[in-house]
Order: structure tokens, then sequence, then C-alpha cells
């Protein structure tokens, strides 16, 4: 797998934390957040997945990855989306 920050290692060294959303806006109604918090898609196809390189440099970064054959297409930093407050949890 490739971390952006480390590049190509062993796929042992990283952790997924599931699939990637985009969070509510400050003041939406409880039942989006429940939608974020607790529902995921789990699709067959292609996923864009939270990853963390937790025995190297524990940097967080997102990954795009196909379901069936475990394959990761590519993986980038979290701002490269255009998204603010883009991290794992919304932080």
């Amino acid at each position: 797998m490739n971390c952006p920050n480390c590049g190509p290692r062993s796929a042992y060294e990283f952790h997924c934390a599931g699939e990637y959303q985009k969070r509510p806006a400050q003041g939406a109604p409880e039942r989006d957040w429940a939608r974020y918090r607790y529902f995921r898609k789990n699709h067959p196809g292609e996923e864009l997945e939270w990853w963390l390189h937790s025995k190297g440099c524990r940097c967080w970064f997102l990954a795009r990855r196909v379901v069936a054959s475990n394959q990761v297409v590519c993986s980038f930093w979290p701002h490269e989306l255009g998204e603010p407050g883009t991290g794992p949890g919304g932080s």
C-alpha cells in the first residue's frame, strides 16, 4: 500500500477506519448525524476509505479501494478532496 507520506509499504503497517463520508453541517437534524455515524453504503465496488499508517508515520489519509478484489487504486491526503474539516470524525 502507498502512504502519501512514506511511499510504498507493507499492508500490515496500515489500519482501515471505514468509508469516508461527508460530515453534516453544524445544526443539522439528528437523523443526518445518525446516518453519518451509523449507516454505511457497503457496496461491492470502489470505496473511498480512511486509513492510518499505524506502524509508520501515524498519518491519516484517504485511499480508493476496490472492495471485491481488495486492490488499492490510489491514496491521497484528505485536503486534496477540497472539503474543509476532512479528518476522521470530521477533525
